[in-house]
């Protein structure tokens, strides 16, 4: 059982029933209003505004940098793009939308904390080449009018 409190008035009357104190004045209905009222003289509303101020910091979402793709996260690495594909699932991937050639997004913060694949730092990717023969080894053909 809990410990009966006696309510009072403002004007210091015990509040016979919930509406009305013993003196005729009329009581908030509502219990938080009805303790604001009570306490209204007691509280110090720059403290409660800090100390509410506070404890919303706890309960917000910190601000957190925007996804980067494949480019931006090869440039926080400082390696290739082409590292980033190969080690993608290592650096916590999450793919936007499904399919083969859904982007690729990636947190710039888990891709600046130390982790335990070890990154080869490449140079940038080069111009591949066709993968055709090397032009010495085809045969040219005759140019008209030359023998």
């Amino acid at each position: 059982m809990g410990v009966g409190v006696s309510a009072r008035c403002k004007c210091g009357a015990h509040i016979g029933e919930p509406a009305r104190c013993t003196n005729g004045h009329d009581q908030p209905t509502d219990s938080l209003e009805r303790i604001a009222d009570l306490l209204a003289e007691r509280i110090d509303y720059d403290r409660l505004a800090d100390v509410v101020a506070e404890r919303l910091v706890q309960f917000a979402p910190a601000a957190k940098e925007p996804m980067v793709g494949v480019e931006g996260a090869a440039r926080i690495l400082t390696c290739s793009t082409d590292t980033v594909y190969e080690h993608q699932l290592d650096l916590g991937v999450k793919r936007i939308g499904s399919g083969p050639k859904a982007p690729l997004r990636f947190d710039p913060e888990r891709l600046r904390q130390p982790s335990r694949v070890e990154l080869e730092a490449d140079d940038p990717p080069q111009r591949r080449r066709s993968m055709g023969p090397a032009a010495s080894d085809v045969p040219l053909l005759p140019i008209r009018g030359e023998d």
